[in-house]
């Protein structure tokens, strides 16, 4: 069947099927091709060129605006692939199940909050801009690993717990001897960096040097508070144990 119109159209249809009556089923339009047929089943042109076609080969072809009052639903291992403008998402967007979420190497803009655990597994980076950093939780460094600041020696922990004064112008400070808190001297290393300070002044006698020397390796580890003369019995001293 040929149609042609060689005038100003302005009619209702050159083609035009009419299906009335009440009910019914079946097919309103069909085309049926052999098994080697690559054609196109339909094309829709407009001045020459094709605006909507239908092949075997290449599926449903248009470069008309496609708009979408229902439902897009894609089943079985088939992909889904956009062109290089903005694609806009206005509903809320869920990757189901295992499945993953990968990026090109453009930057990411998150502009809400991140309301969910963030965790990074292998051997991955993970690098902040040079704006400020705010931890606004407990923070650990798990046994082993190091914190740097601006490239100096690496810190392995940090340690702050407390000595009591013995009575005498020496005091071991050790898990045996019972006199300290908070320190751990299963790890204890002869390059601790070990600073006191005193917790409290009572009992305790002005003018006397007191500083930390005779540092013993874990796993029985132990340093002395050396003074030049007693501070005074009962002293507690704040210590800090920076291990590196």
């Amino acid at each position: 069947m040929f149609l042609n119109n060689t005038g100003t159209y302005a009619g209702t249809g050159l083609l035009y099927m009419n299906i009335g009556g009440t009910a019914g089923n079946g097919t309103g339009i069909a085309i049926s091709a052999n098994g080697t047929y690559v054609g196109a089943y339909l094309d829709l042109r407009r001045g020459g060129s094709s605006q909507f076609s239908i092949d075997p080969t290449n599926g449903v072809v248009t470069g008309l605006q496609v708009q979408l009052s229902g439902n897009f639903s894609q089943t079985g291992a088939t992909t889904f692939s956009t062109g290089t403008g903005a694609v806009t998402l206005n509903g809320p967007v869920t990757v189901s199940g295992t499945n993953t979420f990968a990026t090109g190497t453009g930057n990411i803009s998150l502009n809400g909050s991140i309301v969910t655990n963030v965790i990074q597994t292998g051997a991955v980076n993970f690098s902040t801009g040079t704006g400020t950093v705010t931890l606004n939780g407990n923070t650990s460094v798990v046994s082993g690993k190091t914190v740097s600041v601006g490239g100096g020696t690496a810190i392995k922990s940090i340690e702050l717990g407390t000595c009591t004064q013995s009575g005498f112008a020496t005091t071991t400070c050790s898990a045996a001897s019972g006199s300290t808190t908070g320190i751990n001297f299963t790890n204890t290393t002869v390059t601790d960096s070990i600073t006191i300070s005193a917790e409290n002044n009572v009992g305790a006698t002005a003018g006397r040097v007191c500083h930390v020397d005779t540092i013993t390796a874990g796993p029985t580890g132990s340093f002395r508070i050396n003074c030049t003369a007693n501070p005074g019995t009962g002293l507690i001293w704040n210590v800090l144990v920076i291990r590196r």
